[in-house]
């Protein structure tokens, strides 16, 4: 859906750029996050 890296998640994540949920070592992001970084990436 993103079409980043693995590793540029991970980045995201670990700046602190996407917020992030993890259970049972499964990571989850919310939805509406998700659209607005990809806006964000449209208007680029």
């Amino acid at each position: 859906m993103l079409k980043i890296s693995p590793g540029t998640l991970q980045n995201l994540r670990v700046n602190g750029t996407r917020t992030f949920t993890k259970i049972g070592g499964i990571m989850y992001y919310k939805y509406e996050d998700i659209l607005k970084m990809m806006e964000g990436n449209k208007s680029k």
